[in-house]
């Protein structure tokens, strides 16, 4: 395990294949990997590349705990922290912006990838820079985010990706609230396995998202969950859900170059929830609203 604190890190230059930088961490300014352990306290980390993550973890038994400390992205597809092929991040009291396209706070980008986050901030500026990405698993407690340009968080239905909020507040100003984004109809779709083969996803994969307390906010006429061609499990509990949109939920297919549809299909499940809003699905979409423990829609 290396040890470092109040270190200050810098990182310039732009990678030489971004393909590489967002599922392996080239360029990061600091890169876990090779199944090894860095923990961090009062870190100010910083990057002006494209293609350049603040931290990054990836492999088997390779993670970072990090705590009191600074993390900022300035370039495009330069995330804040990203772990991946089962690489974990744990954050405590840390704060993370970003301010190119592309580039989201928090990002679990394959299966078996954990990152947890308690306490601190986040904030992007860019385009398609949600606060939270996932395709593995993602919990957040007690963090305070604002996606100035984007959405609030995105989630990936193919390796049944997971989201748990508790008591979070975040706002966002994208297409919509929550994207959960699933498969389109040409069949399955090659992933990248635990051991690095390459792998099949099947289409009955099912996301899910858990917002226990807190609030999120939507500054736009989207709506607050947009599904597409996906299986979600949404359960909201004592969650405000705010905005300016007419829509909570927006169920709809997604299309191959054939012209075949796959529709979503989107379970939400509410526990001492207030919910307002239409629900709207295509042809080839479902949605299911379950109200549990007092729950008025």
């Amino acid at each position: 395990v290396v040890t470092l604190k109040n270190a200050v890190m810098q990182k310039s230059g732009g990678t030489s294949s971004l393909a590489q930088s967002l599922l392996y961490g080239r360029n990061a300014a600091v890169n876990a990997s090779g199944s090894s352990s860095l923990s961090l306290e009062g870190a100010e980390i910083a990057s002006d590349g494209e293609g350049a993550a603040a931290l990054f973890a990836t492999g088997e038994r390779s993670s970072v705990m990090i705590s009191d400390s600074e993390l900022q992205t300035s370039e495009n597809y330069a995330p804040g922290v990203s772990v991946s092929r089962s690489g974990s991040a744990v954050l405590a009291d840390t704060n993370v912006s970003t301010s190119g396209d592309g580039s989201g706070a928090l990002c679990s980008l394959t299966e078996y990838a954990v990152l947890t986050a308690q306490g601190g901030s986040l904030k992007t500026l860019g385009s398609h820079s949600p606060l939270l990405l996932a395709e593995g698993s993602l919990t957040a407690e007690q963090v305070n985010g604002d996606a100035a340009n984007s959405l609030i968080l995105t989630l990936y239905s193919r390796l049944a990706g997971e989201i748990s909020l508790s008591d979070c507040s975040f706002t966002g100003e994208g297409e919509c609230g929550v994207l959960i984004q699933g498969f389109n109809a040409d069949g399955e779709t090659q992933t990248e396995t635990e051991s690095g083969q390459e792998g099949t996803a099947g289409n009955n994969t099912q996301a899910q998202l858990s917002v226990l307390g807190g609030t999120l906010s939507l500054n736009s006429d989207g709506p607050m969950i947009l599904a597409q061609g996906a299986r979600a499990l949404v359960r909201l509990e004592e969650a405000e859900i705010t905005g300016t949109s007419n829509t909570l939920l927006r169920a709809e297919s997604l299309g191959d170059e054939n012209g075949a549809n796959t529709g979503a299909n989107v379970t939400v499940e509410a526990a001492r929830q207030e919910l307002a809003g239409d629900i709207v699905c295509d042809s080839g979409s479902t949605a299911q609203l379950s109200l549990e423990l007092g729950s008025r829609y």
